[in-house]
């Protein structure tokens, strides 16, 4: 494979593989894609690849070329947003009237609209909000294509389609056959958990218009699910199937992932009254699965396939993404499922299908028309956030055998697990470097004063880990879709909480130098350690996040999406810092206006006092020049009076740089209000003034 990026893609500079397809990097663990007929010929041979909740959608077309390394060449032909800039856009439509994907609940699919035959047209619509809509494709100016709405349900005026209000997060909806038609043109919307299952036909109405009515409704209360299969279960999922071999999907699969549950429905009777018929398993039978795949993960998943290349999609690939475990299925139309092929993964030694190892628990697959035969007979894997692709080619041989000579990018399992390892230790580097330098700049600061109090020397904390706790914060937010490191949240404080401690004095500055030397040391060598032997630690947990888990996303060490994460991390860090700096022995403290004499505090208390405890305090001063509010920051040598800035005054703990440093990203109100420090009062025995009526505090200044 070239280590040259195809024109028009972007790639992560660490990695010598193209990464995504057609330009389209999937690089968000929120990447979603599946087939369309972009051109309305019958053929289902383009890509849609969407990011739900930043308006960014792509359509993708086979240019008929290949690149360097034999991988086909794909050209958007409809184009939205960056997803390699994480840059937005519209969703998807005509101007004036876009879908605008801006929420992360967002989902798509192919449809048929007209009941034309063709999947040619797309349903958007967004479970738990109420919105549905269909986008009729037409042919536009040139070779382009337009997107028209011809039903839009806002959420609010209008909810749904047909009666089903679409109002639930769990509500899933999909492409159907009722009248067994040949066409994909009516809608199947049903809701795990509750029994609730709709189907809607679609009749031409007047014009253009379409007319969906309820053909059949279990409400979940008076009725429950179809077929007997009770949709009482969250994890329950259902597609369209053709299990007459008719090469009509006007039959249904219902299945419970982790359950070993899985119903085959068979419709039958006139088209506007169809039954629907379980024939598998049968009837009393104990679940286990179909044709041996076992269905014992909660994360396994099965579609419908052309194995046989005739336009018939009546088998079924079976997977479980993160075991390498996939299984394709053949129906005999008289019951009985059995295995053609059935590969059992050793993660990560082996699994998967045709060169995508299926190691990754991020895994999805679908069925794809890569030759443009109106069949849907090659598979298409791919893993969000790593931008992993793979096209796979069945050659039909017994056993069958599948390749990826179609398309091929990305990163085994273990090589991103690598890969991610080595930049966090990158990343270990480069935090300590910054954490090193600021400590020893903090140090000088707390200590650099007349008075000579040691107070600086008192502040023990663990800075590294402290940053990398924030790391788990931010890594995976909006603000950084781009390499989203979901595995963060637990994985870095489990491994940081597994190496810290080993009592290094923290209550002297060189113990706490010494303590951020060793928790670099540490992880260092722990990341070097688990880089060296992958395949050893794969299943090691930390803090309940297996190592495997870092197959799911690409960790970068440079570029936009580096920079981005070490600023979040930088600000984060930075808080953490000070917070552990002022909660050490921290107050804050009000004083009677006559306790102030020349705008200091009163000296007696302030060699008592003062010296030993950096204070924080406001008070109204009612005295000369009523009116106006003092502000002292014991501890840091700045003190405010309203409404005229100035520096002076405190014990001088802190210096004024350090006073810069605070509040330069800081405001006062966001430090000592917003942030958990405690609240005492040594004067309590005082009761401060009161403010005069329609006094209003001052905004927050250096």
């Amino acid at each position: 494979m070239s280590s040259t990026p195809k024109p028009g893609l972007s790639a992560d500079p660490n990695l010598t593989v193209d990464l995504g397809i057609g330009g389209y990097y999937t690089c968000s663990n929120l990447d979603q894609m599946f087939a369309f007929d972009y051109r309305s010929i019958g053929k289902l041979d383009h890509l849609v690849v969407y990011r739900p909740g930043s308006g960014i959608i792509w359509i993708l077309e086979n240019s008929g070329t290949q690149d360097a390394s034999k991988n086909a060449v794909y050209v958007p032909v409809y184009q939205q947003g960056d997803p390699s800039a994480g840059t937005n856009g519209n969703g998807m439509g005509v101007t004036g009237s876009y879908y605008d994907l801006m929420s992360t609940a967002d989902r798509a699919f192919a449809f048929d609209y007209e009941g034309s035959g063709k999947l040619d047209d797309l349903v958007l619509y967004r479970p738990g909000a109420g919105i549905f809509w269909i986008l009729q494709n037409t042919a536009g100016s040139g070779n382009a294509r337009t997107f028209l709405p011809v039903y839009a349900a806002d959420g609010s005026t209008t909810q749904g389609i047909g009666g089903y209000k679409l109002m639930y997060p769990a509500d899933l909806a999909f492409a159907f056959d009722y009248e067994g038609s040949g066409e994909l043109d009516d809608l199947v919307l049903y809701r795990p958990g509750t029994g609730v299952f709709s189907i809607l036909q679609n009749t031409a109405g007047s014009g253009n218009s379409r007319t969906f009515s309820p053909a059949y409704v279990a409400d979940g209360a008076t009725k429950q699910g179809i077929g007997g299969y009770n949709l009482l279960s969250l994890a329950d999922l259902a597609f369209a199937f053709d299990y007459e071999s008719s090469g009509k999907l006007d039959d249904l699969v219902l299945y419970r992932p982790g359950a070993q549950i899985i119903w085959v429905l068979q419709a039958g009777g006139p088209a506007n009254a169809r039954t629907f018929t379980l024939v598998y398993p049968a009837p009393g039978s104990v679940p286990d699965g179909i044709g041996n795949f076992p269905l014992t993960s909660p994360l396994d998943r099965a579609l419908a396939f052309d194995y046989t290349g005739k336009g018939i999609q009546d088998h079924l690939v079976l997977y479980e993404p993160g075991s390498g475990n996939i299984s394709i299925v053949q129906n005999d139309g008289g019951g009985n499922f059995s295995a053609t092929l059935q590969i059992v993964g050793d993660p990560p030694y082996s699994g998967g299908l045709g060169g995508f190892d299926l190691c990754a628990t991020a895994d999805q697959a679908f069925s794809f028309d890569f030759a443009g035969t109106g069949n849907l007979d090659h598979l298409v894997f791919y893993r969000p956030g790593t931008g992993a692709v793979s096209i796979l080619k069945n050659d039909r041989s017994n056993p069958a055998t599948f390749d990826n000579s179609p398309y091929h990018v990305g990163l085994s399992s273990e090589e991103q697990v690598q890969k991610n390892l080595a930049n966090i230790r990158s990343l270990n580097t480069s935090i300590y470097d910054q954490a090193n330098s600021l400590v020893n700049q903090i140090y000088f600061w707390i200590s650099s004063n007349e008075n000579g109090t040691n107070w600086g020397e008192s502040v023990g904390f663990n800075l590294f880990a402290g940053a990398f706790w924030a790391l788990a914060g931010v890594v995976g937010s909006s603000a950084i879709l781009a390499g989203a490191a979901g595995f963060a949240a637990s994985f870095i404080p489990g491994l940081v909480a597994a190496i810290s401690g080993g009592g290094v004095d923290t209550q002297t500055f060189a113990g706490l130098l010494a303590t951020l030397q060793n928790a670099y040391n540490a992880l260092d060598a722990k990341l070097n350690g688990l880089e060296g032997d992958v395949r050893g630690n794969w299943t090691v947990n930390y803090n309940g996040t297996p190592l495997s888990n870092l197959a799911n996303t690409v960790f970068p060490n440079t570029g936009v999406t580096y920079n981005l994460l070490f600023d979040q991390m930088l600000a984060q860090r930075t808080l953490y810092l000070w917070q552990q700096v002022l909660q050490k022995s921290f107050v804050k403290t009000q004083f009677k206006s006559w306790q102030i004499v020349g705008n200091a505090p009163d000296a007696d208390y302030y060699n008592q006092y003062y010296l030993k405890n950096p204070a924080y305090y406001l008070v109204y001063y009612s005295g000369v020049g009523g009116g106006q509010l003092a502000a002292w920051n014991i501890g840091t040598g700045v003190s405010w009076f309203y409404p005229r800035p100035f520096i002076g005054g405190g014990d001088g703990g802190m210096n004024v740089p350090a006073c810069n440093a605070l509040f330069e990203a800081y405001s006062r109100a966001e430090v000592f209000t917003s942030w958990p420090i405690p609240n005492a009062n040594p004067c309590n025995q005082f009761a401060p003034d009161p403010p005069p009526p329609g006094w209003v505090q001052p905004p927050a200044n250096r």
